[in-house]
Parts: C-alpha cells; sequence; structure tokens
C-alpha cells in the first residue's frame, strides 16, 4: 500500500463514520516506513530513475513545500556572493525532502528542534549560513522557545515556516494558528506575522509557497541579512483544500524530454517514452503551477479547448 492509497482510505473512513483502532495508523504507515528506511534502496531507485517508486512518500505533501525546498537546494556556492547553507529540519511532511529528487535537509531532530540545531551550529562557529526550516503548527507547539533564543543570543539564523495553515502530517488537525480548536469550535487565531515581531524579529517576509520566483528572493534576501530574519512561506495542503481546478498537460511536440520538471518530485509528473506526462487524477493545475514554471519549453499548461 502507498501512502497516496493510505491517505485515500483514511479520508474515506473519515467521511463514512469509521473508527480505526489506533494500531491501524502506524501499521499501515509503517509497510512503506519500513520499505524506504533504506539509503541502498532509495539509490538504485534513482539509478532506475524509478521516480514512481521514488516519489512514493511525497504524495500527501507536495505540492505545497517543494518550491521552499527546491530553492534552498538549487543555491549552489558562491552563487551570487551566498555560500550553500546547512539547512536544520524539523518533524513534519517537509522532513521527506531529504530524499531525492531534492535533498534539501541536512538534519532532523526532534520537534521544533530545527531552530535550536541552526543556532548551535552557527555558535559553534561554521562557516555556512544557517537556515532552520519548520511547519506552522510545530512552530506554535515547540518552535517558538528556539526563535526566542535565537533573538536573545544574537544569532543571524533564517527561520523559515512553512504555513499550509493545517496540521497536516497527522491528519489535518486545528492548531492555534488556523482559530480552530481540538472540538472543531472556532475561537482566536494566533497571527504567525505578529507573533514573530513581538519575539523581536524584525526582518518578516511572507510568500507564496506556488510562487518560485518569489520564494528565492526572500530566501536570497534572508540569507544576506546580518540579523535573524523569518520567511513565512504559506499555501494550502492540497489534500485538505482540493482546489477545483483543471490539471495541466505537456504539449508533447514542446517537450525535449529534459526531464527538469521531475526535479520537483511532484508525483503528478511522470517520464513516458522521451517525454513527460501528467496523471490528470493527482495534478492541480493552476492552483499549483510550479511545473509550468520550471520548464524551460513552456510546455506544460492547460489544455486547449
Amino acid at each position: 500500500m502507498d501512502f497516496h492509497n493510505f491517505i485515500t482510505i483514511r479520508e474515506a473512513n473519515k467521511r463514512s463514520g469509521v473508527i480505526e483502532k489506533p494500531d491501524d495508523f502506524y501499521r499501515m504507515a509503517m509497510a512503506d516506513a519500513v520499505e524506504m528506511n533504506s539509503a541502498q534502496f532509495v539509490a538504485q531507485l534513482v539509478n532506475e530513475r524509478d521516480w514512481e517508486r521514488l516519489r512514493r512518500p511525497y504524495y500527501n505533501v507536495w505540492p505545497s513545500i517543494v518550491p521552499m525546498l527546491t530553492r534552498l537546494n538549487l543555491a549552489p556556492q558562491g552563487k551570487d556572493g551566498i555560500r550553500e547553507p546547512i539547512v536544520a529540519s524539523d518533524i513534519g511532511c517537509y522532513t521527506l525532502g531529504v530524499y531525492p529528487p531534492l535533498q534539501a535537509l541536512d538534519t532532523c531532530g526532534c520537534m521544533g528542534a530545527s531552530i535550536g540545531q541552526a543556532l548551535g551550529l552557527e555558535k559553534a562557529g561554521v562557516p555556512e549560513r544557517t537556515v532552520a526550516v519548520i511547519g506552522d503548527s510545530t512552530f506554535l507547539h515547540s518552535g517558538i522557545t528556539g526563535l526566542i533564543d535565537v533573538i536573545y543570543n544574537q544569532g543571524k539564523t533564517l527561520v523559515v515556516i512553512l504555513d499550509n495553515e493545517t496540521t497536516a502530517m497527522t491528519g489535518h488537525q486545528g492548531h492555534p494558528g488556523t482559530g480552530v480548536s481540538v472540538r472543531g469550535k472556532k475561537g482566536r487565531r494566533v497571527n504567525l506575522e505578529a507573533l514573530v515581531r513581538g519575539i523581536g524579529v524584525s526582518e518578516v517576509q511572507v510568500v507564496s509557497s506556488f510562487d518560485l520566483k518569489e520564494i528565492e528572493a526572500a530566501l536570497k534576501a534572508g540569507l544576506q541579512k546580518t540579523e535573524a530574519s523569518v520567511v513565512i512561506v504559506r499555501g494550502d495542503c492540497p489534500l485538505h483544500v482540493r482546489p477545483q481546478t483543471a490539471p495541466f498537460r505537456v504539449d508533447r511536440e514542446k517537450c525535449s524530454g529534459c526531464q527538469a520538471c521531475l526535479e520537483l518530485g511532484c508525483p503528478a509528473l511522470h517520464p513516458d517514452g522521451d517525454v513527460v506526462d501528467i496523471n490528470q487524477g493527482l495534478c492541480v493545475g493552476a492552483a499549483c503551477n510550479l511545473c509550468r514554471q520550471v520548464c524551460p519549453q513552456e510546455a506544460i499548461g492547460e489544455a486547449q479547448a
């Protein structure tokens, strides 16, 4: 059972009122986790370019986190005077960015540890800039104190908060940033921008998680700062807020087969002979738009009537 089917089954169970046993979640999830825990297995998939199997762990998180991770991964050492940073990750859907094709993360500790790790590396004297990646729910759960430490200790860590306005990793529960209680009742909502500014961060940027140029510019600006800064990358989780947009298609005559789009790790994209094709059941089209942004041939877009 792959992650995509696993998530689909869980959604169906919730809608039909089926109550899962506590063990069901772990038994089903671990079936794939055990298979994917071998670096040798992953390397084999890369060599074989078995994209479909390799991308299975990403099914429940793309495309909402891929732009930020891709831009961190593509920042080459020395480009624009920026040395490739060390990226400390946290516990969340985005942790899967450690796998190919992104390979964008360097560390992963306990929940809320990314900011402290990044600050610790900085204070230990590593020459690279440090970046902490953390989700919105994780930040509110246990990342706030880490950011306070960065400010108090005059660090210059760049903190990237991936805000999909839900707790996606464990089933789209509410958290203080959503304004929805555990009982599903609406209440007061914590404003992330106001919160981090209140802690003492003066450099706060909010960008769309589906605008690659905007994300890249924000990250470059943050890495050039001489003080701590925060970039909030905001965009809906596609499994939580399902967009009503038509899927994209590939113009096979324009596609050169460069496979630049496959580097996004999107499960909807797959090789088809000498070109790339799009799974119409997985693509959310213009609601994401990432593949169209990276295609050098402009071969991806909405189907022509």
